[in-house]
């Protein structure tokens, strides 16, 4: 396997490439999330960021938005979190900083954060064969694996202009959350039939609703009759069970 950030015509039938060296902040992710519906449309297929950027350290709250941005890209690239770890974390603001010796600091262990990591490790693994599937079709017929709005919708006038929000694949929308503070985002839903794996609700499209995002959430929405909600099912189930594997863990 070839890991890149820098290319020339062609490598993208050879590599696969990461963002290189986002700064740890909520606008390193929103330019992350418009760098890959770039890369895809650039015919680069399978880009992946840096989790939590890598200039600077995350707070706790922008490494759980990045962790779950993540595992909905092509490229589900782990760290390196500023040296640090969830079962190793720091308070937000502290002068956390890891050397040749050790931490510098008073480690704690964010059994949130680490039910995060349990959580969307076990989703993305859950996610292998559909992801595997579109980079497949990818390679055969060049039609990304992230399909931004604009590209899959080009005469919507309200779906064109959404950059925060993108298909991976033909049946799973993504919207992930880049605002700092976030509680609740407007994602458009494309024409059909859309299911909230979160909360089960069915949605008609085209329609822009207003969704919650707790810290654990990010908006995801399955066409109907796809297929994939038999993968995406009962999230909120599922997170329960990973908060409790870390509060055993600790």
């Amino acid at each position: 396997m070839l890991y890149y950030r820098a290319g020339w015509t062609g490598s993208a039938a050879l590599t696969l490439v990461w963002g290189g060296d986002p700064h740890a902040s909520f606008w390193g992710l929103r330019e992350s999330v418009i760098a890959l519906q770039r890369a895809a449309v650039l015919n680069f297929p399978l880009w992946g960021s840096n989790t939590g950027g890598y200039v600077g350290r995350p707070t706790r709250e922008l490494f759980a938005r990045w962790l779950a941005f993540s595992c909905f890209s092509p490229l589900m690239d782990l760290g390196p979190w500023g040296n640090l770890a969830p079962w190793a974390w720091a308070p937000d603001g502290a002068s956390a900083h890891v050397t040749e010796k050790g931490y510098a600091f008073p480690p704690y262990y964010d059994t949130e954060l680490v039910a995060l990591l349990v959580f969307y490790g076990g989703l993305r693994q859950d996610l292998v064969d559909y992801l595997y599937a579109q980079a497949e079709e990818a390679h055969r017929t060049g039609f990304p694996i992230v399909r931004p709005m604009a590209l899959t919708y080009p005469h919507d006038p309200d779906l064109r202009k959404r950059w925060d929000q993108y298909l991976l694949g033909p049946d799973l929308l993504v919207r992930p959350v880049w605002e700092e503070g976030a509680r609740v985002v407007e994602v458009r839903l494309p024409p059909g039939r859309w299911v909230d794996p979160w909360t089960g609700e069915v949605h008609e499209g085209p329609a822009t609703l207003a969704v919650e995002v707790p810290l654990h959430r990010i908006p995801l929405f399955v066409r109907e009759g796809s297929g994939l909600g038999s993968v995406l099912w009962g999230l909120e189930g599922r997170w329960a069970a990973a908060w409790a594997v870390a509060r055993k863990a600790k």
